[in-house]
């Protein structure tokens, strides 16, 4: 082997080698979101995770932060560039996690960070909807006061007002009214 195949197999071979590193920080990165460990995060990060990376589901650190409700991760995550409406295979965004769980703190640092409010999963739901179906008052009206669309119908023609009355949740039906919702 000829000093020039030695040097191109060896810069082969470290290219393949950072890769590898790096995919294992992106990793990292998800498991210490998912968990919460902020001094992972920060660490990883500072090594060259990538911020933006995403597991076999789509979801990105950002979106596990928010699900498992960890908002020091999620602070650090966008000051870092993490892309706020990232969307994982199903199309929920960070913002439709937290509200889905009840991560009203989490959700309203998204809301006043410029997360979509109106964005759709893959079934139509929207965030609104989602705190709707888990009765969070407070974060519906955070909503509403941030100007989410009260009549955006899912797929299947249902609306955050028809939700919450099949729910029987009459303080959110109030809220909802008064916000121009229809039927």
């Amino acid at each position: 082997m000829g000093i020039g195949k030695l040097i191109a197999f060896l810069s082969i071979f470290l290219l393949i080698q950072n890769i590898a590193l790096a995919s294992d920080f992106d990793q990292l990165l998800m498991l210490a979101a998912k968990n919460g460990d902020i001094v992972q995060v920060k660490a990883l990060l500072a090594k060259g995770a990538n911020v933006n990376c995403s597991d076999i589901a789509g979801n990105t650190p950002l979106i596990h932060a928010a699900n498992f409700g960890h908002m020091d991760a999620v602070k650090t995550l966008l000051e870092n560039g993490a892309y706020i409406n990232s969307q994982c295979n199903q199309g929920c965004n960070p913002l439709m996690y937290a509200a889905d769980k009840g991560h009203t703190e989490i959700a309203q640092y998204l809301i006043d960070n410029g997360s979509t409010l109106n964005a759709k999963d893959f079934y139509g739901w929207t965030a609104l909807m989602k705190s709707v179906y888990r009765g969070n008052f407070e974060l519906v009206k955070a909503l509403l006061e941030n100007r989410a669309d009260v009549n955006i119908e899912n797929y299947g023609g249902i609306t955050a007002l028809y939700m919450a009355e099949v729910y029987a949740n009459p303080e959110i039906i109030r809220l909802l009214e008064k916000a121009g919702a229809k039927k």
